[in-house]
């Protein structure tokens, strides 16, 4: 399994913090900035990464492997021995096969932003065919082959994801922090600055980052959402008068 994760420390997010929260300690900086990136992650959907397997003669189930601290948030998509990719679609109600024609959405309470706070839905089965092979995948635990495949490929089956990351992660993705540090940032101070009887503790510098980290938010998910459209998008500037 192939899932690269560059890292980069914690404390890279101590020079965007600490200029405008000087009396916080440095310890409680880092923490602000995970559950900032965390969050960010969960609600964007935008940490994207693709699990790679070798399609082995015989085997019919290939677990789904996450990097140390990250869990699966979402599916997006799932290529078998390069015969197109099928997006996921969960049935809730019966089990049959679909292919990624169908139109059906994925998560069906999902109206342009979370649910209960997660970019993802809960675990449900969803069963598929790419080219000749049927497949089905309970929850975001494993994928499960029909039939075994006749002969090995190397890096036969591609599964990209969207990852989560949790209270244990130590470090920021390195792609993802380059992007969106200035989002994790406000993130931060937003929930920094709303700790009453703290030498930092400002509710109105609060509420203008929590609007910024909205704002970033929506920026990332739209980006992602972007590179799922299934038709034309028209884009028009604001006005201003």
């Amino acid at each position: 399994m192939n899932c690269n994760v560059r890292e980069t420390p914690l404390n890279k997010i101590l020079p965007y913090i600490l200029p405008s929260c000087r009396s916080l300690p440095e310890e409680m900086a880092m923490d602000y900035g995970r559950r900032a990136y965390i969050e960010m992650c969960m609600r964007s959907g935008g940490l994207v990464r693709v699990l790679t397997y070798d399609l082995q003669e015989g085997v019919m189930d290939y677990p789904l492997e996450t990097p140390y601290g990250y869990k699966i948030n979402r599916v997006n998509w799932v290529s078998i021995e390069k015969w197109g990719r099928v997006e996921p679609t969960f049935d809730h109600n019966a089990r049959h096969t679909v292919n990624s024609g169908s139109g059906q959405n994925l998560y069906q309470d999902y109206a342009g932003g979370a649910t209960n706070g997660s970019y993802g839905y809960g675990p449900n089965t969803w069963w598929a065919a790419c080219g000749p092979y049927q497949f089905h995948m309970d929850g975001y635990d494993c994928l499960v082959l029909h039939k075994a495949p006749i002969s090995d490929c190397c890096n036969g089956i591609c599964i990209e994801v969207s990852l989560l990351p949790t209270q244990e992660v130590c470090s920021f993705d390195a792609d993802f922090f380059e992007r969106w540090v200035e989002g994790i940032t406000y993130g931060a101070l937003a929930k920094a600055m709303r700790l009453t009887n703290t030498d930092w503790y400002d509710p109105q510098m609060s509420e203008m980052y929590t609007r910024k980290f909205g704002i970033e938010i929506q920026r990332a998910r739209h980006k992602f959402d972007l590179n799922y459209s299934r038709g034309p998008m028209r884009m028009q500037a604001r006005r201003f008068v």
